[in-house]
């Protein structure tokens, strides 16, 4: 007797094989980086905001690499049928010296994602963590398709170079205070400073 089996079976289900899955799956990347090559391994969770196509709320998922599947993929087959948006932060591996706000249960066109100042006034006096961003549109999740989330990098990184060892007053460097003041820190689904909720950072 020859008994054929599906790619896929119940007997022998591999959840790593694209194959199997039934409807949308998004694949995460992180390529846009100088080295050109696929270094998602840098990013150590991403939180998956998921609106419908009026830009309501739906939910929000929680991931960690064990939750992906094979080549970083993860299927949405739980979601009903329909259009969406989703909107992907990052954060690195390691603990991040600040702690970020977020406001997300509500219309897409109103969600923020930011930095949280130490002392409510806008002093950074730790160095935020990096933020990885991503997002896109999801039509016809019922329909099997690859969806390529490919993530960017907000380094969050400010480089301040002093060239003279003394001041022209003859003053020393120790006697300098140095300070970058910015309207940043609050970004919107994408990616850009959001106007509604404008912060006064110093570093």
């Amino acid at each position: 007797v020859l008994l054929l089996l599906p790619a896929c079976s119940t007997i022998d289900e591999d959840p790593d094989k694209v194959d199997c899955y039934t409807g949308t799956y998004l694949r995460f990347e992180y390529t846009k980086n100088m080295h050109a090559s696929d270094l998602f391994d840098q990013v150590d969770k991403v939180e998956l905001y998921i609106y419908d196509k009026s830009g309501n709320f739906v939910t929000v998922r929680q991931l960690s690499h064990s939750d992906l599947n094979g080549n970083n993929t993860y299927s949405l087959s739980w979601l009903p049928q329909g259009d969406y948006t989703a909107v992907i932060w990052g954060t690195p591996q390691g603990t991040s010296p600040v702690n970020y706000f977020k406001n997300y249960e509500c219309l897409l066109s109103e969600m923020r994602y930011g930095i949280t100042c130490e002392d409510g006034n806008g002093l950074m006096t730790q160095r935020p963590g990096h933020l990885y961003f991503g997002s896109i549109e999801i039509p016809n999740t019922t329909k099997k398709n690859e969806k390529v989330v490919s993530l960017t990098k907000n380094s969050n990184d400010i480089k301040v170079v002093i060239e003279h060892k003394t001041t022209r007053g003859g003053g020393l460097l120790s006697d300098l205070d140095v300070r970058i003041t910015s309207h940043n820190g609050s970004y919107n689904f994408e990616n850009n400073p959001a106007d509604y909720d404008v912060r006064t950072m110093t570093y």
